[in-house]
């Protein structure tokens, strides 16, 4: 992806001393003259170029050259008379230069230069060296100097890694020489931990290595070795261990907060994870359902050198929050890989400069932009790019206007960051943090004094959204008083169910992942147990069916989870953000309950209404607490299912109310919307004390579609009540599935909730009724728990 910035006449502060400052050459640098524009690769992102565009290009570029090469300081007062720059122009470039991570102001470091430019493309540093030095303090025990042990031995070397703990008791065997790295016919029956060192330090004579001719027998092992080295990362890479070995070990290491990554294959596919319960249980599990076995290893070095990257992958999360991908396993099928979506998904370029009717428009050219969006949203970003161009050149509004403009206020939001632990987060990342960990109060005031920056923009922003859809809002507030008094009501009673007096909004932390460790095989095996309590339900079928034809895609700590249903293949991508807490498994279960429904509709329907489309997603997730408890598993979901509800029924909710609140506003100003955001809390939690409110008190300007887009009145708390409500009908009678089944696949029949409900003979619905069956089961989950 492209970002375009422009060099213009600014007013900056001087720069006093005289820098001689380093071209960041690495960032790979493409000048295009007759364009007028200089690309390189932005350290803020993983994937993105800026370009900037130059009036001058010749004199920018022939600057840029000179930094390049330390051997032409001498001539940069040649080139500055040469082009008339004084010095205001002077300090206004080399301003330009490092606002934009452009250049290094220390350029010193020249040990292992390749790893520090590597770093530095996406760590933004003034001296070359920061980066790296960062890694250099590390020291890595490794246990096991096997295929895996030495491939990352290998590999945290490269990186920069110099101070390693090996731990091996073997010596080099025949078997060892073709796929485990470093040993030679020479070394056999040498012991393993002298021949890698030996290596290694052969690549670096300052390579301070540490080693143990023994086998990791117990736990004391291993104490007695980190007591010594004082390791900051352990790389576990042994074969043959107990899963109360690594319980152990990863208790342990966890009083002392250091690390653990562990990895293994199985055929052809790969699996490295960071040692937690999850990996614990599956271990255990494995040991409990294994009788005999007859095996041998048939795992290639390749294998282990993939293994020991993906471990290493993971590990470089803990240094650096540039690399945080928020997950704690990676996968890598070597036989197997994911097919490149460019390959799949080529340029239709036969219809570019064609009239596009309205045939081509609705059959042709949006299911193919349907196809490249659900690449973007697995994470491709480039695809978005290519989406707008092809949009422009065939006539197709893909995205609404509103999108653009929350997309630019997102932009505007992200450029202001706070410090954070040492490390600079933008403020939404500071949010989702909040939301996950404890944070100390300090912090909470200097996203305060960020998010005031916003605030003249939101209320721009929020004004215009009153001109342009005030009357659409007013007219569904009217139309839904009966609804917003069930909700109201509801919202109440659940508050005092969970605070009784008082609630803390500091101890708030509704996705922490504490004590959660399902992985997402065993949520799907979860899911797939709702068929039991209903003869007429094969969300196991639909779900192995998506897996075969690559339609669900669980994706580590992605964006969003969604399900986006191409008409003109009658086929639903479900898209499912896994963040490693509770509510994973009604995200997966929620869109799931997208995509099994909408596979009953016949192709080219498009008239499914959000409402109904949330109906029977809020009905999955209930057939999926139901059966929690037929499993009798509240004693471990009981909680789960609690903030499940109450992030509906209150989180959602009063989004609602704080909406309708500022929309209502004559004046919209940030008095009068905390004015409004202190009566919503009066009217939801009543008597109950709120503590440190103050600290959440411009969250709603960080709220994106709350201050841009137009939304649906109450979408999420209805369909929880109609949801709920269908369930239980259904749970009751399960012949109203099959006619739900029959309604969707009626081509004529109009797709609604509502119209579902006349044909059920239920013409006025009681949400009253629907609200009070929702708060009895949080009573009776509450009380099996």
């Amino acid at each position: 992806m492209k970002i375009k910035i422009l060099i213009s006449n600014r007013k900056i502060r001087e720069i006093r001393e005289e820098k001689k400052y380093v071209l960041k050459k690495h960032l790979c640098f493409i000048g295009k003259p007759k364009q007028k524009e200089i690309s390189f690769h932005n350290i803020d992102s993983l994937d993105k170029d800026l370009i900037i565009e130059v009036d001058d290009f010749t004199k920018i570029w022939s600057y840029l050259n000179l930094l390049a090469d330390s051997k032409n300081e001498n001539l940069i007062e040649e080139w500055k008379k040469k082009n008339n720059i004084d010095k205001t122009e002077f300090d206004e470039m080399n301003q330009f230069l490092i606002e934009n991570g452009m250049v290094y102001e220390t350029c010193q470091y020249t040990k292992n230069i390749r790893a520090a430019n590597f770093l530095n493309n996406y760590i933004r540093t003034q001296d070359n060296g920061d980066a790296i030095r960062k890694i250099e303090k590390e020291t890595a025990l490794i246990i096991g100097l096997g295929t895996v042990g030495t491939a990352v031995a290998v590999g945290l070397q490269q990186l920069g890694v110099c101070r390693f703990v090996f731990v091996d008791g073997d010596l080099v065997e025949q078997r060892n020489i073709s796929h485990q790295r470093n040993y030679y016919q020479s070394d056999i029956g040498k012991p393993k931990v002298d021949i890698l060192s030996e290596r290694m330090r052969a690549i670096d004579s300052k390579c301070l290595i540490n080693t143990y001719q023994i086998r990791i027998n117990s736990c004391s092992d291993l104490e007695r070795i980190v007591n010594e080295k004082l390791p900051t990362v352990v790389f576990c890479c042994f074969d043959g261990h107990t899963s109360s070995l690594t319980k152990s070990i990863l208790g342990y290491l966890r009083e002392r907060n250091v690390p653990a990554y562990i990895s293994g294959y199985m055929l052809s596919m790969i699996k490295a994870y960071e040692l937690n319960e999850e990996v614990i249980h599956e271990e255990l599990e494995f040991e409990h359902s294994l009788s005999e076995m007859i095996t041998d290893n048939s795992g290639i070095g390749l294998l282990g050198d993939i293994a020991a990257f993906l471990m290493i992958r993971l590990w470089l999360q803990k240094i650096y929050i540039q690399f945080d991908m928020k997950c704690t396993s990676l996968e890598y099928d070597f036989l197997q890989p994911e097919l490149s979506h460019k390959v799949l998904l080529e340029n239709l370029t036969f219809l570019n400069g064609n009239t596009i009717d309205e045939y081509k428009r609705d059959n042709i050219v949006f299911p193919y932009i349907l196809l490249k969006y659900v690449r973007f949203l697995q994470g491709d970003s480039a695809q978005i790019e290519e989406i707008e161009n092809f949009s422009l050149e065939n006539g197709v509004d893909f995205f609404e206007e509103s999108e653009d403009v929350a997309d630019k206020y997102l932009e505007f939001i992200n450029s202001f960051t706070m410090e954070y632990e040492g490390k600079r987060v933008s403020l939404l990342e500071f949010s989702d943090i909040a939301l996950h960990t404890n944070v100390k109060e300090e912090y909470f005031l200097k996203c305060i004094k960020q998010q005031e920056n916003i605030i003249d923009m939101a209320i721009t922003l929020l004004k215009r959204k009153k001109e342009n859809y005030y009357a659409a809002y007013k007219e569904n507030w009217e139309n839904n008083s009966d609804l917003n008094a069930a909700l109201l009501s509801l919202s109440g009673k659940i508050a005092k169910f969970m605070y009784k007096d008082t609630m803390d909004f500091l101890k708030y932390k509704p996705f922490s992942n504490e004590g959660y460790f399902l992985s997402e095989r065993k949520e799907i095996a979860l899911i797939k147990k709702m068929d039991l309590y209903n003869e007429y339900l094969d969300y196991s079928g639909f779900i192995d069916y998506c897996y075969e034809h690559n339609f669900l895609h669980v994706i580590e700590k992605g964006e969003n989870s969604v399900t986006i249903m191409n008409p003109r293949y009658g086929t639903s991508d479900i898209i499912v953000a896994k963040d490693r807490n509770w509510q994973d498994i009604f995200n997966i279960a929620h869109e799931i309950g997208h995509g099994y429904y909408n596979s009953f509709l016949t192709k080219d329907v498009v008239t499914v209404d959000e409402i109904t489309q949330e109906t029977f997603s809020l009905m999955t997730e209930y057939r999926l607490i139901k059966m929690l408890c037929k499993e009798q598993l509240l004693s471990k979901f009981g909680q789960t299912i609690q903030n499940r509800i109450y992030s509906i029924a209150i989180g959602m909710y009063s989004l609602d109310l704080y909406e309708e609140g500022v929309m209502c506003l004559e004046n919209i100003s940030c008095e009068n919307i905390l004015k409004v955001r202190k009566e919503i809390n009066k009217k939801i939690f009543g008597d109950i004390m709120l503590k440190n409110d103050q600290y959440s008190k411009y969250n709603m300007f960080m709220n994106v579609e709350m201050v841009t887009m137009k939304r649906r009145v109450y979408l999420y708390p209805e369909a929880l009540l109609l949801g709920f409500d269908l369930g239980r009908r259904i749970e009751e009678d399960n012949r109203i599935e099959v006619n739900l089944k029959a309604f969707l696949k009626n081509a004529h029949e109009e797709k609604s909730i509502y119209r579902f409900y006349e044909m059920m003979g239920i013409s006025n619905l009681n949400y009253n009724e629907m609200a009070e069956n929702v708060y009895k089961l949080l009573l009776e989950i509450e009380k099996c728990a």
